[in-house]
C-alpha cells in the first residue's frame, strides 16, 4: 500500500522503513512535520493480518492499530491504485463504524495506465462510504502530496503544538537503528524470511568519533539462522553494511556495527522477548 513511504514522504524525511513486503510496520510511529504556522503530526500504524496469521505479535499489532483510530483527528486510508480485496474489506467494515473522519488517499496512480480506471474507481469509493476527501497521490514520487497536506491542515482542529520545532518523530536513535537493520533483513532476504525475523539492540556505546552497535537478528529455525548469514557470511556482511550506513546517517557518525544471528522458536508467541524488543 505505501503507508510508511506516505509517512517519509510527509515528514520530509525517513521515519519509517519500507519494503514491498505488507506488515512491515510492528508499531505506531510518530511522524512530525512543522512549519511556522502548522505542525502535523501523523501515526504509522501496522496493518491488519488475516485472521489466521493472528500470532501473539499479529495481536499487537492489530491492537495497537486499532487503538489509535480513536486517538487521531482524521484518518488517512492509503489504499493501492484499483486494488481491492479482503483487506481493504477489512478496513473498510472498520472504518464505516468510526467517528472520525476518513480521508481515501489512493496510492501509486503514477503506475495506471488507463486513468479512467481511476475515476471509475474513485466514483465506487464515494458509494461505499462518505469521505471527508478522495486524494489520489503517488507517495514515491511525491504527487499530490502538497494537495493531501493542504486537505489536512483544512480540517485539523486549532491546537498549540505539541512537539518542538525541530522534532521529526516520538523514537529514540536505539528505535531507528534497529528498523534500519530490519529494513536491511528484508530487503536482502526478499521472500525467504518475510515475518520471522525482529531484531534487538545489545550495545549502543558512543564516543567522540565513532559509535559501537552490537544486534541480535532473531529467527525462528536453523534453516533461517543459514539463510540470514548466507555462505560464507555473505549475506550477513551484506545486510550489516546497509544498515551501517543507514545508521551512520542517523547518527552522523562514524559506526561499527557487529550483527549476531540467534534462533528462538516461536519468538512471536513470546511475551517476554516481544517487550523487550518494544512490542
Amino acid at each position: 500500500m505505501g503507508k510508511s513511504t506516505l509517512l517519509n514522504a510527509l515528514v520530509g524525511q525517513k521515519v519509517s522503513i519500507t519494503s514491498a513486503k505488507p506488515e512491515t510496520t510492528r508499531q505506531q510511529i510518530l511522524g512530525i512535520r512543522t512549519y511556522p504556522d502548522v505542525q502535523l503530526i501523523y501515526v504509522d500504524t501496522p496493518g491488519i493480518p488475516p485472521p489466521l496469521k493472528r500470532s501473539r505479535l499479529h495481536q499487537m499489532m492489530q491492537r495497537s492499530a486499532l487503538s489509535s483510530l480513536s486517538s487521531v483527528d482524521i484518518i488517512v486510508w492509503v489504499l493501492d491504485r484499483t486494488k481491492w480485496q479482503s483487506e481493504e474489506e477489512r478496513w473498510l467494515a472498520i472504518l464505516q463504524k468510526s467517528p472520525v473522519a476518513v480521508i481515501a488517499a489512493i496510492n501509486k496512480v503514477d503506475k495506471l495506465s488507463n486513468k479512467t480506471l481511476l475515476l471509475s474507481h474513485l466514483a465506487e469509493l464515494s458509494k461505499r462510504m462518505s469521505f471527508l476527501a478522495l486524494v489520489p497521490i503517488s507517495a514515491k514520487k511525491g504527487t499530490q502530496i502538497p494537495e493531501l497536506e493542504r486537505v489536512l491542515q483544512q480540517h485539523l482542529p486549532v491546537a498549540p503544538p505539541l512537539f518542538d520545532k525541530d522534532t521529526i518523530s516520538d523514537k529514540e536513535s536505539s528505535f531507528f537503528i534497529t528498523e534500519w537493520i530490519r529494513e536491511s533483513v528484508i530487503r536482502a532476504l526478499g521472500s525467504e524470511l518475510p515475518y520471522s525475523a525482529a531484531v534487538q539492540l545489545d550495545i549502543f556505546q558512543e564516543k567522540p568519533n565513532i559509535v559501537h552497535l552490537a544486534a541480535t537478528i532473531w529467527v525462528e529455525k536453523m534453516g533461517q539462522k543459514k539463510i540470514v548469514i548466507g555462505q560464507g557470511g555473505k549475506r550477513l556482511r551484506f545486510i550489516g553494511k546497509k544498515a551501517r550506513l543507514d545508521c551512520e546517517r542517523l547518527l552522523g557518525k562514524k559506526v561499527f556495527l557487529q550483527l549476531w544471528v540467534k534462533i528462538k522458536s516461536g519468538w512471536r508467541e513470546d511475551d517476554k522477548l516481544l517487550k523487550e524488543l518494544g512490542l
